[in-house]
């Protein structure tokens, strides 16, 4: 076929996604005070591909939403999947409910995030 497949992962509808999360500089905050509304906001770099580079605090949970200000849709780790094995990247799940917090790595620092909707995968690098 001379297109690809769909996304595994359904892609964000308004092509935007932020991270929010005890992990993350804005904290749960949801929405965001500046200047966390900007600097914690994923860059599209293809319609299934996004990125973001922050500072993340040691072991603590984070969530990434397609909807700023609303706790109804997220994208996370799978209910079951044992987060520690994940820290560096993994599976990831688009939820209406359910589902687990992505765990950050330890020790804390600057990480790039990728997201890679086609394929369901997340990476977390340090920088």
């Amino acid at each position: 076929s001379p297109f690809p497949p769909p996304p595994k992962t359904a892609t964000p509808v308004n092509d935007e996604i932020w991270l929010v999360g005890g992990a993350s500089p804005g904290g749960w905050n949801n929405p965001l005070n500046a200047p966390f509304i900007n600097n914690q906001k994923f860059t599209r770099r293809s319609r299934t591909q996004y990125d973001l580079v922050v500072n993340l605090n040691a072991n603590d949970g984070y969530l990434i939403l397609p909807v700023m200000g609303s706790w109804s849709a997220k994208y996370c780790i799978e209910d079951g999947v044992d987060r520690a094995s994940t820290t560096g990247g993994g599976d990831f799940v688009y939820k209406g409910g359910g589902g687990q917090d992505f765990l950050s790595p330890t020790p804390g620092g600057t990480f790039k995030i990728s997201l890679d909707f086609q394929l369901g995968k997340f990476q977390v690098v340090r920088q």
